[in-house]
């Protein structure tokens, strides 16, 4: 039968088939089993003989972990029942079936028709188990049972988060578990710290990883009840609008945004492991450390994106600087891509818990243009980390550089003076304040764009050749540096 295969053939290195389900759209038949054995919500179906054969121990361990589940996950944290499924197990309890699942998956619940609620998109559902679960039991369980209390708010929304808020759901019903961690270490929000939050990546390796994201909205807003109230508006909005649906919630119930989570979220993540600051989900310390795109020991420096860049909302990269030696502040230049809102900070990281670190953040205009100048006062190590805040279209690839320098003691304090820049004949010379990165953008008497270049200068005077074809007449220069702007006309013959 199919739900016998469906390991194998269809979910294959995914341990939960809920997604796979859902983004193609399967309804799998419910399986046929010799028994059931009852408890108060449940109703678990097994066989006691021949291929799939279990023993009643197994089938009751499964009702406990289900009925302790619902006791968390309804009871306590407040999310809604599954909806009765008309009878369809032979009475309205709810089923969880143990079968042959291969192919390394766990189990799957497969959403099946409407439920009563015409407000919202729910729907009931049944489970399937494998015949063994070994030491993934627990969380198998409790994970599953979470996916049937999503169902009951909406069975058409982004499969990320669902699996994002079943990890999640594990380590709120048995927090000494702990399954999930080992889902840290591969291509999740720590080791991709670039990915966006709804990243698939054609598995759902991600989206496991991704419980790091609800457990941080939970933190942050110091709020079990915060997921329930996502998926309350989530059944309630109808069509898939998950990032719609956070947004609103923490507009209206926080005074915050997904905008600002996602800046928070970028700056969590670097208290996790050995960097552990009491701001976190206790277990962090258990949490492999976030991955860093490079560290610099020398002045000046300057870099890109290179092999990780920032794919969407949620992402984020770390540069680490460290070894300035006598210099009282760092100069930090950054230009992102032009088209997605950026936000930048810089952390002043002193390290462990009782030196508690300090965030400063960039002012990036529209353009993706930030200047910021940090002291380096006691800090181990300085951290650039740009993030995308844009969540409400889909980004591509985006590109970013940076440039970096030290400034001593007895320079005094790292802002920048004032600009200065004049055309003579057909040349623009401009004097920086301090090495680093400048555009220079000359206009027609139009408006129009007619020459631009975007490079680092020398600290002092520089100089740019403008077009040798340019007509005669009236032009417009314009001056970026260090987040300010002058520009002035001038003639050119």
């Amino acid at each position: 039968m199919l739900y016998l295969t469906i390991g194998v053939f269809l979910f294959g290195k995914w341990l939960c088939g809920t997604p796979y389900i859902l983004d193609h759209n399967l309804k799998l038949p419910r399986p046929v089993n010799q028994t059931t054995y009852d408890t108060t919500h449940f109703r678990i179906h097994y066989d006691t003989t021949g291929s799939q054969a279990v023993s009643i121990e197994y089938a009751r361990q499964i009702a406990e972990i289900a009925e302790y589940s619902w006791e968390i996950e309804v009871d306590s944290m407040g999310l809604d029942e599954p909806p009765p499924d008309n009878g369809a197990g032979g009475d309205d309890r709810y089923d969880i079936h143990i079968i042959e699942l291969t192919g390394g998956v766990l189990g799957y619940t497969q959403p099946e028709g409407s439920g009563p609620d015409p407000n919202q998109e729910d729907a009931y559902s049944h489970i399937g188990v494998d015949r063994y679960l070994g030491g993934y039991v627990y969380s198998t369980v409790s994970h599953e049972f979470m996916h049937a209390c999503e169902f009951s708010y909406t069975g058409n929304d982004g499969t990320w988060f669902m699996e994002n808020c079943a990890v999640w759901a594990e380590e709120m019903v048995y927090p000494d578990d702990n399954q999930y961690i080992g889902y840290l270490s591969g291509t999740g929000p720590l080791k991709r710290p670039n990915y966006e939050i709804t990243n698939g990546s054609g598995s759902p390796e991600y989206w496991y990883a991704g419980v790091v994201w609800p457990l941080f909205l939970m933190f942050w807003e110091n709020d079990t009840d915060l997921m329930r109230a996502i998926w309350d508006t989530a059944g309630l909005h109808w069509g898939n609008h998950t990032k719609e649906d956070i947004d609103a919630v923490l507009r209206r119930d926080y005074g915050d945004s997904l905008e600002n989570a996602l800046a928070e979220y970028a700056v969590w993540r670097w208290f996790v492991s050995g960097r552990y600051d009491n701001w976190h989900w206790s277990e962090a310390t258990l949490w492999p450390g976030v991955m860093v795109l490079r560290t610099h020991h020398s002045y000046p420096a300057a870099g890109n994106e290179g092999n990780f860049p920032i794919r969407g909302p949620g992402g984020c990269d770390f540069v680490v600087f460290d070894s300035w030696g006598a210099a009282d502040s760092l100069h930090f230049y950054f230009d992102g891509q032009d088209g997605p809102t950026w936000g930048v900070r810089v952390i002043g990281y002193r390290g462990g818990p009782s030196n508690p670190s300090e965030i400063y953040e960039m002012d990036v205009d529209a353009d993706g243009y930030g200047y910021l100048a940090v002291p380096t006062l006691d800090y181990d190590t300085l951290v650039l980390v740009p993030y995308c805040i844009s969540w409400y279209s889909t980004t591509p690839e985006l590109s970013f550089i940076y440039w970096t320098d030290v400034v001593g003691t007895e320079e005094g304090e790292a802002t920048p003076v004032a600009l200065s820049g004049q055309v003579r004949g057909r040349t623009f010379f401009f004097n920086l304040p301090s090495a680093g990165l400048a555009r220079v953008s000359l206009y027609d008497a139009t408006g129009r764009l007619v020459q631009r270049k975007e490079a680092l200068f020398d600290q002092g005077e520089n100089s740019l050749v403008l077009g040798h074809a340019l007509l005669a007449g009236v032009y417009f220069w314009r001056l970026e540096f260090g987040g300010k702007t002058i520009g002035d006309k001038a003639a050119i013959f």
